[in-house]
Parts: structure tokens; sequence; C-alpha cells
């Protein structure tokens, strides 16, 4: 994307409010699907389930993907190499 904010590209085809990048992945909430965790490549492709829980507050740290169970409310997490 540019400065301006043309040329965007859109990653997948999903509701998403809350993802993260990281190693040519993207881990992502899929509210299209119970909001539960889904990673694809960044080409938007091979789009998977990775959990079946409802899945908000993501962020990385130290090659561990970090999630919060909305249902819960407790944080849990995987390595993401």
């Amino acid at each position: 994307m540019k400065k301006d904010g043309t040329g965007k590209t859109k990653l997948i085809i999903a509701r998403a409010p809350y993802f993260v990048i990281t190693h040519n992945k993207i881990y992502f909430s899929n509210y299209s699907n119970g909001g539960y965790l889904h990673k694809a490549t960044l080409a938007g492709n091979h789009a998977k389930p990775f959990n079946k829980v409802h899945s908000i507050d993501l962020f990385i740290d130290q090659n561990k993907l970090y999630y919060t169970n909305k249902k819960t409310n407790k944080q849990a997490s995987f390595k993401t190499n």
C-alpha cells in the first residue's frame, strides 16, 4: 500500500478484526467462521482453521502467537515457527 492509501491488496476474504503477520503467514480471528483462529499464506492461499476457539486480541512476542479465548477470557499461546 502506498502512503496515500492506494494500491491496497486484500489478503483474505473473511471478516478478520484481529490479525497478525509473521514468517510470511497471516493468523487471523475469522469472524466469518465463529471467530476461530485461521492461518494463511500472505498470498491468501491455504486459509485453514487453526483452532476451534473464538480468539481475540492477537499479538506476537518472541516467535509465539498469543490470543485470548473470548469465552473464558484466558490467554493462550503457541510457537509460530
